[in-house]
């Protein structure tokens, strides 16, 4: 049965923004002694280590939620996570990040082993109550794990008192019906061991994480994994975010970048993540797409 949604011409405006949020909730003036062992100054987290991640409550100190998603938008900014919480009503919730404060692993500062570029997430604290967490909508059925749309995103952030500064015209009812459903983002989960093309359609390797700053929340790269043979003489590069192509071949919707197995395999990769994607590879790509566009 179709259901037609009906969303409120309030909620509809600050679609796309490039800078999502215009206010957010303060940040914590302290931190549990739970967290002395992480700090919040890292300049980039691994993005896999979100996954399954205790998020506590600041009063509480106890454990309110745990992190089952990402949610990066279309522009390549870590926007939101999508939650189960140990309270309230059963299904997951949408959790912006602008609620949730974020820590990286500490690590002591030694000569002989360089501090690493980027950290995996250790902790992360709410802003907010955690009771208004319990009681925040719910993604539930065929939401839970299917494409999140932006009248979902919407309804979240309203509750959470998450305001855009970008305002849009909407005035067609068919056009605030598209903006409604569409879906601005990647969730993490389905980029993460997802298969990538080369320029001719064949596959070039997989994604195996990706990194964000700690600062914007800004998708740095994505690891894309090529060649090897039982995860052996695997060789790792730090794509950009926006080189990647969405495509359809074969009626299938999957993901190409613009350069050929031939480059790669001629290119050394990485061992310690870097702090920002492979210039001198994408560089090239970037100019392909430019030119194919024109």
């Amino acid at each position: 049965m179709n259901t037609r949604l009906l969303i409120p011409t309030g909620l509809i405006l600050g679609l796309c923004a490039a800078s999502p949020f215009a206010q957010s909730p303060e940040a914590p003036t302290n931190v549990p002694a739970t967290y002395s062992e992480t700090v919040s100054n890292s300049k980039l987290f691994k993005g896999s280590t979100l996954m399954g991640l205790e998020i506590r409550s600041l009063e509480r100190d106890a454990v309110c939620a745990t992190v089952e998603d990402a949610l990066i938008k279309q522009d390549g900014c870590l926007g939101g996570l999508i939650v189960s919480t140990e309270e309230g009503p059963d299904g997951l919730v949408i959790l912006p990040l602008d609620v949730v404060s974020i820590h990286g692993e500490k690590r002591m500062d030694d000569a002989e082993e360089p501090r690493p570029m980027v950290h995996p997430v250790k902790s992360a604290v709410l802003k907010v109550d955690a009771k208004k967490l319990a009681e925040a909508p719910r993604l539930v059925g065929e939401d839970r794990d299917g494409p999140l749309t932006n009248a979902r995103w919407l309804e979240s952030t309203s509750y959470f008192g998450i305001e855009s500064n970008d305002e849009r015209d909407t005035e067609s009812e068919n056009t605030r019906d598209e903006l409604a459903h569409a879906t601005p983002f990647h969730r993490a989960s389905a980029l993460i061991d997802h298969e990538v093309l080369d320029d001719s359609n064949e596959s070039l390797g997989e994604i195996s994480d990706f990194a964000f700053a700690n600062d914007g929340d800004e998708v740095r790269y994505v690891v894309l994994e090529c060649g090897g043979v039982m995860g052996l003489g695997e060789k790792q590069f730090a794509v950009p975010f926006n080189a990647l192509e969405q495509v359809r071949v074969d009626d299938e919707r999957t993901l190409r970048v613009p350069v050929s197995a031939e480059e790669i395999e001629n290119l050394e990769g990485f061992e310690r993540w870097p702090r920002k994607a492979n210039s001198r590879l994408f560089a090239k790509a970037d100019h392909r797409s430019t030119d194919k566009e024109s």
